[in-house]
């Protein structure tokens, strides 16, 4: 993919990552290749969590991009899971319409990675978890605790979020950066009338990172970044 040439050699283990984008600009691919190619180049048990689509459609988008998902699911290191599926393990039912939290979501994956042994973990989006919130500060506490619980998990975690075009800062709730051990922003931007798509480490804890803005580009594989080249934006 040519990420890991960017943030010196793949994530730090037992560490939370997070990417941020705007919609539709690669940040669910990202994830499911976080997870495919731990099971196919590390032999990494991995479990990818939806709150906004269904199993069906994860399923059917990874089979797009030439991911042989069947095979690992039957060798038990590929787990998906959608937010309907969780809500059972937990006991909560469609006509209670209740929302998940964290605090739920701990509780759901209590019992799987019990199970699964799981190495990785790959949350798409956190933006699905924190409509259960009204306040920022119950929101920032709660992914917090949920951070920790990861790192204490011995998880290697992929988190997703939304930002906003047209908005001010990086992240859709402002404070999701302030829990992650790195944070990679990707982009659609223009670039003198090329819209171009763009990945660039704002932050890395442990290890030596690039700092530049790189493109990527959408492939029969999958997502493949050019670490060789920079991005260096004209407006005209």
């Amino acid at each position: 993919m040519g990420l890991d040439e960017l943030i010196g050699g793949g994530f730090p283990a037992k560490t939370v990552n997070l990417i941020s984008a705007p919609s539709g600009s690669g940040k669910t691919l990202f994830a499911m290749q976080y997870i495919y190619n731990g099971a196919k180049d590390h032999g990494d048990v991995g479990i990818f969590i939806t709150t906004e689509e269904g199993y069906g459609s994860i399923q059917r988008a990874m089979s797009a991009f030439g991911m042989d998902i069947t095979r690992y699911e039957n060798e038990g290191k590929l787990f998906i899971f959608d937010i309907a599926e969780l809500r059972k393990e937990i006991g909560i039912s469609k006509s209670e319409r209740q929302i998940m939290t964290f605090e739920a979501l701990q509780d759901a994956l209590a019992g799987i990675l019990k199970y699964t042994r799981a190495k990785r973990l790959a949350l798409d989006s956190l933006v699905g978890i924190g409509l259960a919130y009204h306040s920022n500060t119950s929101l920032r506490e709660d992914i917090f605790r949920f951070s920790w619980y990861l790192r204490d998990m011995n998880l290697t975690s992929l988190l997703t979020t939304e930002s906003v075009e047209g908005v001010a800062g990086l992240t859709r709730y402002g404070v999701e950066q302030f829990i992650s051990d790195s944070l990679i922003v990707l982009g659609l931007e223009d670039n003198n009338g090329e819209l171009v798509r763009t990945i660039r480490v704002r932050k890395m804890r442990f290890t030596a990172h690039d700092r530049g803005k790189h493109p990527f580009l959408f492939t029969s594989k999958g997502i493949e970044v050019s670490p060789g080249e920079k991005i260096f934006l004209v407006h005209g």
